[in-house]
């Protein structure tokens, strides 16, 4: 079920909050293993507000990046790639969330 939320999110329409909230451990678990044969992904938690994610996910490739703040929206920021295993987000206000890259 995970998986087919993760395709409608970014495929045919936004995900509500509640969807995100009821399937969160799923959603998280998918993304963590890379569940399904799936290409690799991380899953990088930000618990205190900051304007600035500095990212090491190891995934040795320039990962498409979703990020979420702690209500579970969609956040958007400027992601600046450092390197294949690195990257920066930089936000316009500090906020907690996580950032999904695959």
């Amino acid at each position: 079920m995970a998986l087919e939320l993760y395709k409608r999110r970014n495929y045919n329409r936004k995900l509500t909050s509640q969807e995100v909230d009821a399937n969160w451990d799923a959603i998280e678990e998918e993304f963590s293993t890379g569940a399904g044969g799936a290409d690799k992904t991380f899953v990088f938690n930000q618990p205190t507000p900051a304007s600035v994610w500095n990212i090491a996910h190891n995934l040795g490739k320039y990962a498409s990046v979703t990020v979420v703040d702690s209500a579970n929206e969609e956040a958007e920021g400027l992601v600046t790639y450092t390197n294949n295993n690195n990257l920066i987000i930089t936000f316009s206000a500090a906020f907690s969330g996580k950032a999904f890259l695959n």
